[in-house]
């Protein structure tokens, strides 16, 4: 079974990109909000499955 590499996303750079609070953020993208602030401050990591929803928004324009 081959990998996937999925790249780290610096959470907090894609949401300021946004103009998103991290309120707004989490709500956007359907997480708990604790998840932004946790994942900006390196206390945990985003799994896998989130980070590409998270960096596509970005490079993709979406707002």
């Amino acid at each position: 079974m081959s990998q996937v590499k999925v790249p780290d996303v610096d959470v907090a750079k894609v949401r300021r990109q946004m103009g998103l609070t991290q309120s707004q953020f989490a709500f956007k993208f359907g997480f708990p909000p604790t998840n932004a602030p946790n994942w900006e401050q390196g206390r945990v990591r985003p799994d896998t499955s989130t980070r590409p929803i998270s960096g596509d928004s970005v490079t993709s324009g979406e707002r």
